[in-house]
């Protein structure tokens, strides 16, 4: 077997490269078995880090180093190959796709947990071609994140300052926009809020919109929010962060599906695990592939 741990310099508020190679050190000689590290050095590099590793043929374990950005980069580039299984050390900013571990999610700040693991087959989201593990949304909550990376780059927006300046700024743009919707014989027309769709359980620094939603069920749970004022956007929000949204149907629509279109009459920012782009008309569906992801023996996702 062989461990490939693929890190993310970037990763986080500060470099923890030094220290990851230490405790990497000492797991190799807890396994006896071959260990590489491998740095990151630009956008999209963790994927083809990935793909390399997995493409050799041999078992092997590969160790996302970082945070939701890291992940969704090494699980795209390693799906598909049997061969292959990933994890995550959340050494990131943001760990969202991990929380569905709920209190095992300490476990996997340790390395000796990974001495024993159990491994499932994860569903893959396909979004017009681009592999995504945990998320897609567009919508205002796609705006004020962007906002957010954005505003941290000043040295006066740290801590919360970053998002309540998003937040701000894009309440006065309106929280509305245009997004037409298509799951299955379900459609609808005209503005909303905000569209999500979901493998994984958790996005956006802890929202968990659907307590349903499983990355190994074989379909998507997705939510679509109706126009709403300033006011109804108050008093969804909160529900929709803890997973309540089912309390306000008037609201949002919950169903579930392994394929989503969505338009817009012009292009419109959207959230892929993170990766923010920019397109008028999506289609966001299952993938053929999976990926093999692994956890300490033992741990429940839920």
């Amino acid at each position: 077997m062989n461990h490939v741990f693929i890190m993310n310099p970037a990763s986080g508020s500060y470099d923890r490269t030094a220290e990851m190679r230490e405790k990497v050190k000492d797991f190799a000689k807890l396994v006896n078995e071959p260990v590489e590290v491998c740095l990151t050095e630009r956008a999209h590099h963790a994927e083809e880090l990935a793909r390399a590793a997995a493409e050799c043929g041999e078992p092997v374990r590969i160790y996302a180093c970082g945070g939701d950005g890291t992940l969704h980069e090494v699980a795209a580039g390693a799906a598909g190959f049997e061969n292959a299984a990933i994890t995550n050390l959340p050494i990131g900013s943001g760990n969202d796709f991990l929380r569905m571990f709920g209190q095992e999610t300490a476990r996997f700040f340790d390395l000796r947990e990974f001495l024993n693991v159990d491994v499932t087959p994860f569903d893959m989201m396909d979004c017009n071609g681009h592999l995504a593990i945990n998320i897609v949304s567009m919508g205002f909550d796609a705006r004020v994140a962007f906002g957010m990376t954005k505003y941290r780059r000043h040295a006066s927006m740290s801590g919360n300052r970053a998002y309540q300046m998003s937040l701000a700024v894009n309440l006065l743009k309106g929280v509305n926009r245009h997004i037409n919707v298509e799951v299955g014989e379900r459609r609808f027309i005209g503005k909303r809020v905000l569209v999500c769709v979901l493998n994984g359980r958790f996005y956006g620094g802890g929202f968990n919109p659907s307590p349903t939603a499983r990355p190994d069920d074989g379909e998507f749970d997705i939510l679509v929010t109706e126009k709403l004022s300033l006011l109804q956007v108050s008093k969804m929000i909160d529900l929709y962060a803890k997973g309540r949204a089912a309390e306000v149907p008037q609201y949002v629509h919950i169903l579930k599906g392994t394929e989503v279109r969505l338009s817009c009459p012009d292009k419109e920012m959207f959230n892929m695990d993170g990766e923010w782009l920019d397109e008028q008309d999506i289609l966001v569906k299952l993938s053929d592939k999976k990926v093999n992801f692994f956890y300490p023996k033992g741990a429940k996702y839920y």
